[in-house]
């Protein structure tokens, strides 16, 4: 107490001596009005000190209260201002807008990597870099620095992905640095655990448990930037936003709470958001000063990578973290919550809006790319909650660009350095893009083309200036710099990559803005007709994949009849696409995503049938192709890039496609040659053609009712399996599709294709997994445990008996295909997991099978690649495993990511030299030669091998790998020069690097022809004859040229011709003849079945010129297979006459060929509403001399007559009644299944 007195008594001894000073003079002020100031503060300061003494703990319980009322505030008004999602500056209008969406029940938490990437990259390369661990030096835009290619490629791998609220809860993230692409959710991110820790319950989220009773507050650096907060304080600012907003507290109560080290988290947000560079670095010292001055605060700060400098908080031990694209679960988890969030009451349409986005995500490379940054992510689920987004892709574009360019804050910029600078209104701004577009587009092809160089961006802008607003170059050239720096500093449709090279953030944009640059110059400056559009934009391009997604984009823009000129010309640009044995048709894809684009396909019914026709026809001749060489595998072929750029397309077609019902027809003559048990290549050509089929007919209850009786009653097991997929890709969403597809698994032959589809569209379903594990499980039919281990990992992979499930058919699994798909599946989606990775080195070294070691080895190089000992296995195997093949595979390993290690090189030049076998010291020496760049040691390896003899596919690798090293000019020169060397790969080459040589070229056509004509191997004459018709067919000498190839002495080329000439010489009066002749007296039975098929499908329309032919070879033709093959051709030009053609009835009544037999039998069907052909199908069934045809017709039967009276009798008659087995076991099949109702749609 007497400490107490003390303390008061010399307060107020200081109080009356400032009062004292202040009456004689001796404190100098202006005037008596300060000097009463002075005594009134004095006064209140002696109160307040001798309050404070005489009762502490009373004035400490005062400032508590204090802080619990304000904060209790600040926390309401958090929930207030950032509760819900700001949509206002993503929608174009009312119809756009969507209710108040809450952040917290739509937000997924990215990843980061740790540091700041050391060089900038495309977003579609950097994610490349990401996935796949490496990226070409080809691949990067012309004008980077490529020598530190390895060194990024190092770097992104060294640092692990990790959970950002994880990263930011940790105790030693007390500084951090968050960086992120515009667009990459920073502030989102930031708002919600502001939100989270404003709770005031305490209920915080699991991940930042460790910041539960943190204070949070939260300072948008770009309001703070202001000029008249620039001698101010963030406490000040802080102050402000309390009084004016309520989002804060007053400043005293802050400072107080943070000067006593309690735990707070505060963000500043937006660094790149201020503009001006000095002041920026000046806000960045006053962030790193705060952080020092209070202890217990953990301070953020976030900026995008662009024009950050990391001097400052580096120094101030600030750590960084890059944000994460989002990668595929986050986008799912994303969709789900925001249509549950928008369909509360509706989960089935919930789910069906979220099935639809990430179908077009997964589809979609450009919307994928899209997808992983957060906000564009938000646009395409608002667009996709009223229409499919492939279809909308354009308006998804156009209103991300609309957003971007809204933000691109170019006047603002250009005025503080130039204030007499124009004003470049949006319209101009997206003018000025879409020409930038146009440059870089024409300026290079493929990932790179996204790139320009700063000089050649600041000549546009200028240039630009100088057109629009007549200004002088005096004015323009500053304004066009200021505008260059811009994007140094801050960026959002543009970016800077590195070094003075600059692109679009995403690729999608160059190819939005490229399209829409063509349309304008087609439709309003009338640039170039219709037919020059189609010729010399998407004739010229249709081959270059970078183009693909614009040309595609295009034909959206345009009227529905120019769009017709388009795909017609698209149709017939490649007639020999199927010279090169595993090439799809990429003509044709082209043109079934171009024809997508088209709202109203009924303006352009001749040209949907046209692609429907070229649709079935390559169908046709994938079959070919597989049934020349049954051992092929095309899982990664042609057939399965068909199908996955045309399925999209055919699942989101708005209206009706004109000539459906034509492929209805020849789909149900179609009968695959199947070579052995489902699947094999032949039968999933018929899966595919089902599932086309069901899309185009998903609005017709007829077909889907069809398809629904084939899965029950199909005449074998492949012919059901294609059926239950074709209806689980389009009647998913029904309630009763799950139990129907589960039903059919009681035919054990149709196993394997119901765990495809339930991994396929009921991923997640617990009753779907339960089935899995149950019957896939332990099959004893390897194909279907192969099954259950890919679908078990792709849709299940969280469940907890998942991954127990895959490690033991990795290691235990008698079947090499199991092993091999259990290591590739660890590795691709647990190969983060170190037990993942030592089981993965084990089965590199111990599997009894190379393949398997082989893929072990591919997966352990990419999930161990920052662990020492995967670079110490790779050398071993490449040096000792006893299979070649591992060998090779391990060499190729070592050359595309460890080509950069000191060792590598030296101990692959050695094994060019010292290994047992030579195709792996070819392999070898290609690897050294190809990283060294050596062109000339790739050469002479190819000589050696010509010289020695070496095996086919080694020399075609020495090929290849010149061709991969084609941008070298010398290479070019050299693989032109290839057209007179030995090797016919090399000659193959060098077709087609002549065949890109302009139509101008005076020497390049009459070369092409002579090696069509002469050259010995009949690959390269066709690759010429390809080369000719894509490059030059307008040329009144090719068609001739053409002509005289269809007497080639080989069957392949003049296969090839017929085809070529049934598109690109339709119109020719001498084609149909030489054609016809060939269906009837060429001696090879290919190219009369070839010629027979050319005929239906080219002159498809026109029955009464073919009829008499393709019936004559239905009769008269001495070969079975071509006779079946003129049957189904008969069928299909036929099928609307009435009654059933007498050809069809007597070839499957008395053809001496069960094959011919059971075609005619099933294309009989065609006619079903004909008694005849009923007729003629159970005498078939009753009185056919083989069992086989008789089975086959009592499935048509059930297909086809299901609901008739006497179908199922009958049925049930020849079930007991036949004397084979197989037969009796069919009908009781069939009848078995008719038992229970097939559902009706």
């Amino acid at each position: 107490m007497r400490r107490f007195g003390l303390v008061i008594t010399a307060a107020v001894g200081v109080c009356l001596a400032l009062v004292g000073n202040l009456a004689t003079n001796t404190v100098s002020l202006p005037d008596r009005w300060h000097a009463g100031i002075w005594v009134a503060t004095a006064t209140l300061a002696t109160a307040v000190i001798i309050a404070s003494v005489l009762d502490p703990t009373g004035s400490r319980r005062r400032r508590r209260k204090t802080l619990a009322v304000e904060r209790a505030r600040y926390f309401t008004r958090l929930a207030e201002r950032y509760q819900r999602l700001d949509l206002d500056s993503l929608t174009s209008g009312e119809r756009d807008r969507e209710g108040p969406v809450p952040l917290p029940s739509v937000f997924v938490a990215q990843h980061v990597r740790a540091e700041l990437p050391r060089i900038e990259l495309p977003s579609g390369l950097r994610r490349q870099l990401i996935e796949a661990g490496q990226v070409t030096a080809d691949q990067l835009p012309r004008g980077m620095d490529t020598g530190r290619l390895a060194h990024v490629t190092e770097a992104y791998a060294r640092q692990p992905i990790r959970p950002v609220l994880d990263v930011l809860a940790e105790p030693d993230q007390r500084r951090a640095v968050l960086l992120g692409d515009p667009g990459s959710g920073k502030s989102t991110l930031l708002r919600y655990v502001v939100l989270a820790l404003g709770t005031g319950s305490g209920d915080v989220p699991t991940d930042l448990l460790r910041l539960r009773g943190h204070l949070p507050l939260l300072i948008e650096l770009r309001g703070f930037a202001d000029p008249r907060w620039q001698e101010s304080t963030f406490l000040d600012y802080a102050d402000h936003l309390h009084v004016t907003e309520g989002l804060g507290l007053p400043r005293d109560v802050l400072e107080d709470y943070l000067r006593a080290g309690r735990p707070a988290v505060v963000v500043f947000d937006g660094l790149d958001e201020v503009f001006e560079a000095r002041r920026r670095e000046s806000i960045a010292h006053q962030i790193v000063a705060f952080a020092g001055r209070y202890a217990g605060a953990r301070v953020i700060v976030t900026s995008r990578v662009i024009g950050y400098r990391r001097t400052i908080f580096e120094g101030a031990g600030f750590v960084h973290h890059t944000l994460q694209d989002l990668d595929t679960d986050q986008i799912e988890r994303f969709a789900g919550q925001w249509y549950r969030h928008a369909h509360p009451g509706d989960p089935p349409e919930a789910a069906r809006l979220s099935r639809r986005l990430l179908a077009a995500v997964r589809d979609s490379p450009s919307i994928r790319e899209l997808a992983g940054n957060p906000l564009l992510l938000t646009i395409l689920a608002m667009i996709g909650s009223r229409q499919p987004l492939p279809r909308a892709r354009r308006e998804v574009y156009q209103q991300a660009v609309t957003v971007l360019v809204e933000h691109w804050d170019v006047n603002k910029h250009i005025h503080q350095v130039h204030p007499d600078a124009p004003f470049v209104s949006h319209a101009d701004r997206l003018e000025l893009l879409r020409r930038i577009a146009r440059r870089m587009q024409n300026a290079d092809a493929g990932q790179a083309g996204n790139a320009i160089a700063g000089t050649e961006l600041v000549a546009e802008f200028e240039r630009y200036l100088r057109e629009k607003y007549q200004i002088t170059r005096e004015r323009s050239a500053p304004a066009a710099e200021t505008m260059l720096a811009q994007f140094r500093e801050r960026n959002f449709i543009l970016s800077r990559f590195g070094g003075d090279v600059y692109g679009f953030v995403h690729r999608a944009f160059l190819e939005h803005l490229s399209a829409a640059d063509i349309a304008h110059r087609f439709r309003v400056e009338r640039t170039w007709t219709p037919e020059e559009l189609a010729s010399d934009v998407f004739g010229r391009h249709g081959d270059d994949p970078a183009w693909h997604e614009i040309l595609v984009l295009v034909t959206g823009m345009i009227d529905a009849r120019d769009a017709a000129c388009v795909i017609r010309r698209l149709l017939a640009a490649d007639p020999l696409w199927s010279a090169s044995p595993d090439t799809p048709p990429h003509h044709l894809m082209l043109a079934v995503r171009c024809l997508g684009e088209v709202e109203q396909p009924h303006l352009v019914a001749s040209e949907t049938r046209g692609v429907l026709n070229a649709l079935a026809s390559a169908l046709e001749v994938i079959e070919d192709t597989i049934d020349d060489d049954p051992d092929r595998d095309f899982s990664d072929g042609a057939l399965e890039d068909l199908r996955r750029s045309v399925e999209p397309v055919l699942a989101n077609a708005g209206q009706p496609w004109p000539g459906r019902e034509d492929y209805l027809a020849w789909f149900d003559c179609f009968e695959p040659r199947t070579s052995g048990r489902f699947p094999d290549g032949c039968s999933r050509v018929r899966l595919t053609a089902a599932v086309f089929l069901a899309h185009l007919f998903s609005d017709t209850p007829a077909v889907q009712e069809r398809l629904r009786a084939e899965a029950t009653f199909g005449t074998d097991e492949a012919v059901r399996s294609h059926a239950i997929e074709a209806v689980a890709a389009t009647w998913h969403d029904d309630p009763r599709a799950l139990p129907f597809i589960l039903h059919r698994a009681t035919d054990p032959d149709t196993l394997y294709i119901v765990v495809m589809v339930l991994g396929a569209h009921w991923g997640g379903n617990a009753e779907a997994l339960a089935f899995i594990h149950r019957r896939a499980c332990s099959s004893g039919t390897w194909f279907v445990r192969e099954a259950a281990v890919r679908i078990l990992a792709a849709a299940w992979p969280g469940d907890p008996e998942t991954l127990p499930f895959v490690r033991s058919r990795a290691t235990t699994d008698d079947h090499w295909s199991v092993r091999r798909a259990a290591v590739h599946t660890l590795g691709a989606t647990w190969g983060r997991h170190p037990e993942t990775r030592v089981l993965l080195r084990d089965r590199a070294v111990n599997d009894p099978d190379g393949t398997v070691r082989a893929t072990a080895l591919r997966a352990a190089a990419v999930a161990g690649r920052t662990d020492p000992r995967t670079l110490a296995l790779l050398y071993e195997r490449a040096g000792t495993d006893p299979d070649p093949t591992v060998r090779s595979t391990t060499i190729g390993i070592l050359a595309g990511g460890w080509s950069g290690q000191l060792h590598t090189l030296p101990f692959l030049h050695e094994l060019a030299s010292t290994d047992g076998d030579p195709g792996v010291r070819s392999a070898a020496a290609r690897a050294v030669a190809a990283a060294r760049h050596d062109n000339q040691r790739l050469l002479e390896l190819l000589d050696d091998q010509i010289a020695t003899g070496a095996a086919d596919n080694d020399r075609s690798r020495t090929v290849q790998a010149l061709v991969d090293n084609a941008h070298d000019p010398d290479i070019r020169q050299s693989l032109r020069a290839g057209i007179t060397n030995p090797d016919p790969h090399l000659r193959a080459a060098a077709v087609r690097f002549l065949a890109s040589d302009p139509p101008d070229e005076p020497h390049t056509l009459p070369l092409l022809c002579r090696v069509a004509a002469n050259d010995p191997d009949p690959a390269v004459r066709t690759a010429a004859l390809r080369a000719v018709l894509t490059g030059w067919h307008e040329h009144r000498t090719v068609l001739g040229v053409v002509r005289k190839s269809a007497a080639d002495a080989e069957p392949a080329v003049r296969r090839a011709v017929i085809r070529a000439l049934a598109i690109s010489g339709h119109d020719d009066p001498a084609t149909l003849p030489l054609i016809s002749g060939h269906a009837a007296t060429d001696g090879d039975w290919t190219v009369r079945r070839s010629a027979i098929r050319a005929l239906a499908t080219a002159w498809w329309d026109e029955p009464a010129l073919i009829t008499a032919i393709i019936s004559d070879r239905a009769e008269a033709e001495p070969d079975a297979r071509v006779r079946q093959a003129a049957v189904r051709a008969l069928a299909w030009i036929a099928r609307r006459d009435r009654p059933l053609p007498m050809v069809i009835a007597r070839r499957a009544a008395h053809d001496d060929d069960t094959g011919v037999r059971r075609a005619a039998a099933r294309a009989a069907a065609l006619w079903h509403h004909d008694p005849q052909a009923r007729s003629l199908l159970r005498a078939i069934a009753g009185e056919d001399g083989c069992d086989d045809v008789r089975r086959s017709a009592l499935h048509v039967l059930a297909m086809r007559w299901p609901h008739e009276p006497e179908t199922f009798g009958f049925i049930r008659h020849r079930g007991s009644a036949d004397d084979s087995e197989q037969v009796r076991t069919a009908a009781a099949m069939i009848l078995k299944a008719a038992g229970e109702a097939i559902p009706s749609r």
